[in-house]
């Protein structure tokens, strides 16, 4: 009768199944060289077209390769223009969206900001949809945009629902400190902002009350 384990604990095929997931390690440590060294290129290139080209290709060749923090910055340099890149919506948007197939947390937030400035077609409700996404998967600067999100849309209604002005301020201001927390520079700078512009207008509501005061025993 012949043993069932047999096969497993044939040395061979323990040999290739080891070969295979050392194979597999192996390209995605290339892999991950390969984008980590496109960008030092690119943030080194200082305008020098034969850096920023290196960086493109050893980009191109980790996201061909299905790197998905590649396919984010392969997007977003060509949506945005950075490094001095060619603008290219089309590619801009096929990368990014590949990276979103990928799971890639932070290429959800550059697909708000792609259709919130046009440079992509769709429904702002996508765009939103995309940062809770983002925001699910763990990327900080999708909990500060959707915070800052929701500021806005509380200023747009708070003279025509003072209620839901309110609670909109409340989850942004409760968003913008987690980010801050996590590290997001634009989040802890946004709550200075929103602070120092509480004090200010307290001041003037102050400077209005004693004013009004003051009026009111010269009568």
């Amino acid at each position: 009768m012949q043993d069932e384990g047999n096969e497993n604990r044939n040395p061979s095929s323990a040999e290739n199944s080891l070969s295979g997931k050392t194979s597999e390690r192996s390209e995605a440590n290339e892999t991950e060289i390969q984008f980590l060294l496109g960008i030092k290129y690119l943030d080194d290139s200082n305008g020098q077209p034969e850096d920023q080209d290196l960086g493109l290709k050893l980009l191109y060749a980790a996201a061909e390769a299905g790197h998905g923090k590649a396919q984010y910055v392969l997007g977003s340099v060509m949506l945005t223009g950075e490094y001095g890149v060619p603008v290219d919506p089309i590619m801009g948007e096929i990368w990014i969206r590949r990276a979103i197939s990928n799971k890639e947390p932070d290429a959800y937030v550059a697909l708000w900001r792609a259709l919130k400035d046009g440079s992509i077609n769709g429904t702002p409700q996508e765009g939103v949809n995309a940062l809770r996404e983002g925001m699910m998967l763990g990327s900080t600067e999708a909990v500060c945009e959707l915070g800052i999100l929701y500021m806005e849309q509380a200023v747009e209604l708070a003279e025509q629902d003072t209620a839901q002005s309110e609670s909109l301020t409340n989850e942004g201001l409760h968003l913008l400190k987690i980010a801050a927390r996590d590290g997001s520079l634009a989040a802890a700078a946004y709550l200075v902002a929103f602070k120092e512009g509480g004090r200010k207008e307290k001041g003037k509501k102050k400077k209005a009350a004693r004013g009004k005061k003051n009026r009111n025993k010269g009568k």
